[in-house]
């Protein structure tokens, strides 16, 4: 998580933005994030989280998702989001989703499946598996994982 560095005023919960990152076998790494540290320098708490399917946990934490995109990945977003809220660090009432190709999916997902969320960027997205299929050059996606 990248959180803004110059004091609020007492402490109060951030307005808080959720990251899917593409892929879904990549991950988020410690490096600079462009979006990310916009989002930080505007005052948002920018949440990045390496969800179910990421890339450097062990091939069995990657393939945890096979044949079911989406669903356990939203419940680890939601999760961090949900823990960050009891910890009085973002504001509940103030919360955006974003990504891009497969995080345009989760984030299309997020704003579908629950009311979480005030906001969302969806961007190069993958809208549906069975439109998708017949336009990407990414078949052991569509083949192996989704």
């Amino acid at each position: 998580m990248v959180v803004p560095g110059p004091p609020r005023p007492a402490r109060a919960p951030l307005p808080a933005v959720l990251y899917y990152h593409g892929g879904p076998h990549n991950s988020v790494g410690l490096g600079f994030n462009e979006h990310l540290h916009a989002l930080a320098g505007a005052g948002f708490a920018a949440v990045a989280v390496n969800f179910r399917g990421s890339t450097g946990f062990g091939a069995a934490f990657a393939d945890s998702i096979l044949g079911d995109w989406g669903a356990r990945e939203l419940v680890d977003g939601l999760t961090i989001v949900d823990e960050l809220v009891e910890q009085g660090i973002v504001d509940p009432r103030r919360l955006g989703v974003y990504g891009g190709s497969y995080g345009g999916f989760m984030t299309n997902l997020a704003l579908a499946r629950t009311d979480r969320f005030a906001a969302g960027v969806s961007f190069a997205t993958i809208s549906g598996l069975d439109t998708w299929s017949h336009v990407t050059d990414q078949w052991e996606s569509v083949d192996w994982d989704s």
